[in-house]
């Protein structure tokens, strides 16, 4: 009598749905604006988070005589997009380039000195605080901590005259920049 293999366990399916939390948790981390140190740590924690899910995942698995395939495909795609938001930032950097044109022309008018009513929405993006520093750099800030400020400058990467306490290079204009 031929062996019949196992019926697949949807519930496999729904539980691998569980690598969305880290995958997501490190992408929101981005999206939102934290500095670049935020994003690996919560890339760090992601990472653990996610071994400890397929660990979880593997055991179940091999308890029902599931395929294990499923776990393993979803742990290398979770892994892949953490390890991926954590080295090129592209949460950021895709709400950067479909914001480029507001910011552009926020500077521009910035630079102008016309009057800002903050915050303000531009593009993706929320600026709370708007100046033109005393190196002629436009600052559109999207956080005023005291500690400092965090957000976009109109400057080349080599030439950032601010205490950096990190810095991620959007193009050769723009920078997102937190002060320590």
């Amino acid at each position: 009598m031929p062996q019949r293999k196992p019926k697949p366990d949807r519930t496999m399916w729904l539980i691998g749905g569980l690598y969305t939390i880290p995958a997501l948790l490190v992408i929101g981390a981005s999206v939102t604006l934290m500095e670049q140190s935020i994003v690996i740590v919560c890339g760090v924690l992601s990472f653990g988070v996610t071994v400890v899910i397929t660990c979880s995942l593997l055991g179940f698995a091999c308890s029902k005589r599931q395929r294990l395939w499923p776990v393993i495909i979803g742990a290398v795609t979770c892994l892949a997009i953490i390890a991926s938001v954590v080295i090129f930032h592209w949460p950021l950097r895709a709400r950067y380039v479909l914001s480029r044109s507001s910011l552009d022309q926020l500077a521009q008018t910035v630079r102008a000195g016309e009057p800002l009513v903050e915050p303000t929405r531009v593009g993706l993006f929320t600026i709370v605080e708007a100046e033109v520093n005393r190196h002629g750099i436009v600052c559109l800030w999207t956080d005023t901590n005291p500690r400092g400020k965090t957000g976009f400058v109109q400057c080349e990467p080599d030439s950032v005259p601010f205490n950096l306490w990190s810095m991620v290079s959007l193009d050769d204009c723009w920078q997102f920049i937190s002060e320590d």
